[in-house]
């Protein structure tokens, strides 16, 4: 009935079939298990920036964005708008808060931004890569620390970096877009 190639299948089955004291450790370790898998929180990812939890998304979202540029020197920027950014060719400032367009040399942080929700969820998150010298040579980018901390209580190295102005020659600079 089994073969050495189906031993899966044959343990399957010899534990579905068990009977007498076998059967009863069986049921109670499945029932262990399944008060285990309830109480298990959802899959979130800690960041290699201390105190960020990433979501699935976001972890996917930032190791793709990472191995597209593997050992190159960028700028990560992380949005809901990037259809809007590459139609009109111009990263703008933010709106409100602090005044400048802002980049992350973590695509962990860049990931993070792009996933939060900022009241359009139709919106998919995105990746704009920038290269960093490209960008120095046209653009005053400082370093910026924000000492913002967050839920969990840890201090956030965002690795910030940020121009006063915004971005007009967004397709000189770009490198690539990542998206899920």
């Amino acid at each position: 009935m089994f073969s050495s190639k189906n031993s899966a299948a044959y343990l399957s089955y010899r534990l579905d079939n068990a009977t007498g004291p076998m059967k009863e450790t069986i049921e109670a370790f499945r029932k262990k298990l399944r008060a285990f898998e309830a109480r298990r929180p959802p899959r979130i990812f800690r960041s290699e920036c201390h105190g960020i939890l990433l979501t699935v998304d976001d972890k996917a979202l930032a190791q793709k964005a990472r191995a597209l540029v593997w050992g190159q020197d960028v700028l990560y920027h992380g949005t809901r708008h990037s259809a809007q950014i590459l139609e009109e060719g111009v990263l703008r400032c933010a709106p409100s808060g602090t005044l400048g367009v802002f980049f992350s040399r973590s695509p962990e942080v860049a990931a993070y931004t792009a996933g939060l929700y900022r009241g359009d969820a139709r919106k998919k998150p995105a990746i704009l890569i920038f290269c960093r010298a490209s960008l120095q040579t046209r653009y005053r980018i400082v370093p910026r620390d924000d000492h913002w901390i967050g839920p969990s209580g840890f201090h956030h190295d965002e690795a910030e970096e940020l121009t006063m102005t915004d971005i007009t020659d967004v397709y000189r600079h770009l490198i690539a877009v990542v998206r899920l």
